[in-house]
């Protein structure tokens, strides 16, 4: 039996064999190839790199799947000025055949380049997709030989740098102008625990430049404002402060130089659609019957696409992106939830939602929705593109979901790109406490726990810290009117208490609405906090130490706190902090006395300041914008155009006679020619000095009364001699007409 078992298999082996030694083998087809190479700059300082570009005329073929695949036996031959042969590789290419590396020659004289392709067999693939599949052998090629000569002396190494402009200057900027984005700072409107931000940290702008005086550029009612008249005597329109306001919220935006807010519609801040203007003009470019919750800036970066794109957002149960440059709507995506919104480094908006009965914590990406990115095989060939019109499921941009430890009522406090922080007041217990958790912001890991007790607002205790920046965040201790430092990565007291302020209306400093952002900001390392006391407190956010306290002065009896009080925090760009005076719940009429001050970031001084109840001020490409609920427009501050005229007479006179040479000085910033100011400034508003721009701006937009002493502007009058010589006249100072002689 055996032997007939052995005999059987020894048969199938053989006809086995048989089959295997007679099937045909398929023939590869020849594939002629054609090497090229580039090599940069030439020519070259010694020490310095050279860029080496290598690439066939044919493109990779594609497998069976059609995915991408790459060529191999890719090598660089040099030739070095003293005749040393050196060959660097094999290399393999990238997916569509090319192979970039970078060589850094030693010797002065001349380099000699070549590129050897030494060929391949590939099996199984197609030449090119749609092609049948087959073996192909790409024969060997050979590149013609590049000289490149390598000098003593070195050359330049960067692109000559674009000065920063002097002048009134618009936007589009000139992409060459690479060095003006530290000038186009954009402010994104990133929801925070109280009204938007520049970004989710908070309302500090690091990439602007922002007003120096308070020269504004134009006004544009939002509301009605100021005082009603006739038989309603002193009283004012509704501002809708506290808990209906009209700016930050809602959301207020800037990109690229577009301010886009909502319109109100009565008592409710939004329903009367989306507008857009020009940041610098005050000109509406469009209106959309649309609301926002904030805006995007994506940097994606694939093999076919780079650079940034603009969206603007709604957020909620669906999410809606529209088309930042018109307002179009691109996409829903239904299925969502809310959470607390961030940007990491390229500008992907992820969404921490967190529920504290569930005991869970999730990321969502937006990037990672699906339907928003195609993809072409290769690994690197995707594509965004979302689909205009379409519905997509939110869900499907859930990141990670983890479990968190139980701590039933925690809520999202801070959130940073690195650490998250909630919240869990227990109001029930004496002392009260207030419990923190922190998270790894990356994997959503639990890090630490703590307890802080003893908080006045026993509801809302989440109120009283400062945002999470360079690994610290901060708490007040309202009672005592003190503040903490806290290590965000471990929970562990760094600095603190504080000295209590020394006015005790400085305990209250911050509510659910109307008062702009929160009262702690941070920027340039230091923490800029506020209250009801009018005074702006910095701390050095590392070691706690009070650096300066900017008071805004004493009331007498137009308020009953003795002082103005500041509601609401700061707005920080350009080394300068913006803060206006406000209050929760104003009477009717506002109290007078108040103004948007403008102080030294690093020391406190008053650089300016103009009457207004201006809370939430954004600042972006140089302008800041407000509204004002005093009389219910908004303010733009920033610079703007101005033109000088100049005649001198008489235009014929005999030699060595005098010549009267006069003319005009006029700000032509846009809010200049609108009717109001047209009226009463027939010939143009005459410029002034920026020393008396306060006062000024207040006569010419705020019916204020006309300063006595306002200064105009310094006008260098030069001429020219028929032989082409320029003859310094001297310099003459403009008067509050505008005029000089």
């Amino acid at each position: 039996m055996n032997k007939k078992i052995t005999a059987v298999i020894t048969l199938s082996l053989i006809l086995t064999l048989a089959i295997m030694v007679v099937m045909p083998v398929t023939a590869a087809t020849n594939v002629n190839t054609y090497a090229h190479l580039s090599v940069s700059p030439n020519p070259v300082g010694v020490g310095q790199p050279l860029f080496v570009i290598m690439w066939l005329d044919k493109t990779p073929p594609v497998d069976t799947q059609n995915r991408a695949l790459t060529f191999g036996n890719y090598t660089l031959e040099i030739t070095k000025p003293d005749g040393t042969k050196l060959t660097m590789g094999p290399y393999e290419s990238d997916y569509i055949g090319s192979k970039y590396l970078s060589f850094t020659p030693d010797e002065i004289g001349t380099y000699k380049f070549q590129f050897k392709y030494l060929g391949q067999t590939m099996y199984n693939v197609r030449h090119s997709s749609g092609m049948s599949v087959g073996n192909y052998t790409y024969l060997p090629s050979e590149s013609k030989v590049i000289s490149i000569t390598v000098q003593s002396s070195p050359i330049p190494t960067e692109y000559p740098a674009a000065p920063l402009p002097t002048e009134y200057w618009s936007r589009p900027i000139h992409e060459e102008n690479r060095e003006w984005y530290t000038l186009g700072g954009n402010w994104l409107g990133v929801p925070l625990l109280f009204g938007t931000g520049y970004d989710a940290i908070g309302c500090f702008n690091p990439y602007t430049t922002a007003p120096n005086t308070a020269h504004i550029v134009w006004t544009k009612p939002l509301i009605f404002g100021g005082i009603v008249g006739g038989e309603f005597g002193t009283k004012s329109f509704y501002t809708g402060l506290s808990y209906e306001e009209k700016w930050n919220p809602p959301t207020v935006v800037v990109i690229a130089g577009r301010l886009y807010y909502h319109l109100p519609v009565s008592n409710s801040p939004t329903g009367g659609g989306l507008s857009c203007v020009d940041i610098r003009t005050g000109a509406q470019i469009w209106w959309q019957n649309i609301s926002i919750n904030l805006g995007q800036l994506l940097n994606f970066d694939s093999m076919n696409q780079h650079g940034v794109i603009p969206y603007l957002w709604a957020t909620g149960s669906t999410y809606t992106m529209y088309d930042a440059l018109s307002g179009a709507k691109v996409l829903s995506m239904a299925n969502a939830s809310s959470g607390r919104i961030i940007f990491d480094d390229n500008g992907n908006m992820l969404v921490y939602i967190m529920n504290g009965q569930a005991n869970w914590l999730a990321m969502w990406n937006s990037t990672k929705v699906q339907g928003l990115i195609t993809f072409t095989g290769a690994e690197t060939g995707y594509q965004w593109r979302p689909t205009i019109g379409s519905t997509l499921d939110w869900r499907t941009g859930i990141q990670w979901n983890v479990t968190i430890p139980s701590i039933p009522g925690q809520a999202l406090t801070l959130v940073s790109k690195d650490i998250l922080i909630s919240t869990k007041a227990y109001a029930d217990v004496y002392p009260n406490m207030n419990q923190l958790t922190g998270y790894n912001a990356t994997t959503g890991a639990y890090l630490w726990s703590f307890n802080i007790s003893e908080y006045a607002m026993l509801s809302r205790s989440n109120y009283l810290f400062g945002p999470i920046v360079d690994g610290v965040f901060t708490y007040f201790d309202q009672s005592k009117t003190v503040w903490y430092g806290y290590d965000a990565n471990t929970g562990k007291q760094i600095w603190g208490p504080t000295k209590p302020y020394d006015n005790d209306w400085g305990m209250y400093s911050q509510s659910y609405r109307g008062a702009g952002q929160n009262f702690a900001q941070v920027g340039y390392g230091k923490l800029y906090t506020t209250g009801y006391d009018g005074t702006v407190h910095c701390f050095d956010l590392k070691t706690g130490e009070n650096l300066w306290n900017f008071f805004c002065g004493t009331s007498g009896y137009e308020t009953v706190y003795g002082n103005y009080p500041f509601y609401g925090g700061v707005t920080i760009a350009d080394g300068k902090v913006y803060i206006s005076n406000n209050e929760h719940s104003p009477n009717s009429p506002n109290w007078r006395g108040g103004k948007m001050y403008c102080i030294d970031a690093n020391n406190g001084t008053l650089l300016w300041s103009i009457s207004g109840w201006m809370p939430g001020p954004i600042v972006a490409d140089g302008y800041l914008a407000v509204l004002n609920y005093y009389d219910g427009q908004i303010y733009t501050f920033g610079k703007g155009p101005s033109a000088t005229i100049v005649s001198a007479s008489p235009k014929i006179s005999i030699h060595g006679t005098k010549v009267l040479v006069e003319g005009i000085v006029t700000d032509e910033s846009p809010g200049t020619k609108d009717a109001d100011r047209t009226a009463r400034f027939p010939q143009g508003v005459p410029a002034v000095a920026d020393e008396s721009m306060s006062a000024w701006m207040e006569y010419v937009y705020m019916q204020k009364p006309k300063p006595t002493n306002a200064t105009g502007v310094p006008v260098k009058l030069t001429a020219v001699a028929p032989d082409g010589a320029v003859i310094d006249i001297g310099t003459v100072t403009s008067d509050t007409d505008g005029k000089f002689a």
